[in-house]
């Protein structure tokens, strides 16, 4: 938490206000999402199992050579960096949640992409017509 309260202090001796942004995702569609990437390695092609599957699994739908899955995106990893994510990153929501003085946005990252957009646009107009300190 010494970096979130220094970036409060910087803020403050600049008279600058600022709120904290969570785009929410339920961790088991994230890693459903991750999951299911495969690639072409020669020219960067990517599948989805689910949402944009190769017409034969696990090969390139162009040259009919197989596809590979990052190691980034294997289950056992996508599960350890959720875990350090969760680990690093919830005592900073509480932080920036906190009832006495809420600075926490939460966006539903699954929403449509223009649902999010706006969602930021709001939030991002609304800091820059806030009066110095009180964003």
């Amino acid at each position: 938490m010494p970096q979130a309260r220094s970036l409060d202090e910087l803020l403050v001796s600049k008279k600058r206000g600022a709120v904290a942004v969570l785009f929410d995702v339920d961790f088991d569609v994230l890693t459903e999402r991750l999951t299911g990437r495969w690639t072409h390695p020669a020219s960067g092609r990517t599948y989805h199992v689910l949402f944009n599957p190769p017409l034969v699994p696990g090969i390139d739908d162009v040259t009919g050579e197989p596809l590979v899955q990052r190691p980034d995106d294997r289950p056992e990893t996508i599960r350890q960096r959720l875990a350090e994510y969760q680990e690093k990153t919830a005592p900073l929501i509480g932080y920036y949640d906190d009832p006495a003085d809420a600075r926490l946005t939460r966006i539903d990252a699954l929403a449509p992409i223009a649902d999010v957009t706006r969602q930021l646009g709001v939030l991002v107009n609304c800091a820059a017509l806030s009066p110095v300190g009180s964003a």
